[in-house]
């Protein structure tokens, strides 16, 4: 396995789905997650990211010995898709929603307590709606149920990964500062930061100065261009994200939430050799 450019305190990793997905989908061989473990382990990756839509239909041991026999750790678990197709969320207004949004979050730290790995919160953290203070009933919601989650989560020793999204895709903690804002009101140590230099684009002025904020809360990295493609395919300046990222000694994973373009291999190929070369 080649180093990062003589960095051995930073990992790659590859984000892969279990579930079939549209082709836009910023996720790599979708509903084939041997190909893509298979891959992952040939292109020398030290781990994968997981999207899961729910793991109580996931033998963990099973996913154990996959692992294990390709020599892969395991970034995070994602949990977004139980948002998209089975409409769990932690703003919801409604209790049985918040309480099965809850009980698959905890099956998803459980899992990850079983592979070592985290917990991302993205969109299953739900949409604001309605005027002023239903919105802010909404962030309330939304606050209380992270708390709950991360103390939960704290207990099995998973961390948890709060994931800021572009404003076209989520109405709630768009740029990294806002994601700060909320991990301090949380204030379970352990939440920490997922910055998606995608959403970053969009959102984040200066991303390099909102890297260097971040500091120590961190914890894990997409890599992706503007136009969600490996980097280097769009305009994304990344060597002041990558000087930052040594600035502040980041030593976590880089992963690809990449779209399969022109396909999953390639796009994989293109985005390892990326981190090879620059990083």
């Amino acid at each position: 396995m080649l180093p990062l450019r003589g960095r051995t305190d930073l990992k790659i990793g590859l984000v892969l789905v279990l579930n079939p997905t549209p082709r836009t989908a910023p996720l790599l061989f979708a509903g084939r997650l041997v190909e893509g473990l298979d891959a992952a382990a040939r292109l020398g990756c030290d781990g994968v990211e997981l999207n899961i839509l729910d793991p109580q239909e996931v033998d963990g041991g099973d996913l154990q010995r996959m692992l294990r026999a390709r020599g892969l750790g395991v970034c995070t678990l994602a949990t977004g898709q139980a948002f998209g197709r089975h409409g769990l969320s932690l703003a919801s207004s409604d209790p049985d929603v918040r309480r099965r949004t809850m009980l698959r979050l905890q099956a998803h730290a459980r899992l990850a307590e079983r592979v070592g790995s985290g917990v991302t919160v993205g969109l299953i953290r739900g949409m604001l709606g309605g005027d002023a203070a239903e919105q802010e009933a909404g962030r309330q919601r939304i606050l209380e149920g992270m708390r709950e989650f991360a103390t939960f989560a704290a207990q099995l020793g998973v961390r948890v990964y709060l994931e800021p999204l572009n404003r076209y895709e989520c109405n709630n903690v768009a740029s990294l500062p806002e994601g700060l804002q909320l991990i301090h009101e949380i204030g379970v140590d352990n939440v920490y930061l997922l910055a998606d230099t995608f959403h970053m684009n969009i959102e984040d002025v200066d991303m390099a100065a909102n890297l260097r904020a971040a500091g120590g809360r961190l914890g894990y990295v997409h890599l992706a261009d503007s136009n969600r493609q490996a980097p280097g395919s769009g305009h994304t300046d990344f060597a002041p994200i990558l000087a930052a990222l040594r600035d502040i000694g980041y030593s976590g994973y880089l992963s690809a939430e990449i779209q399969p373009v022109p396909d999953d291999l390639l796009a994989a190929e293109r985005f390892v050799r990326f981190c090879r070369d620059r990083v």
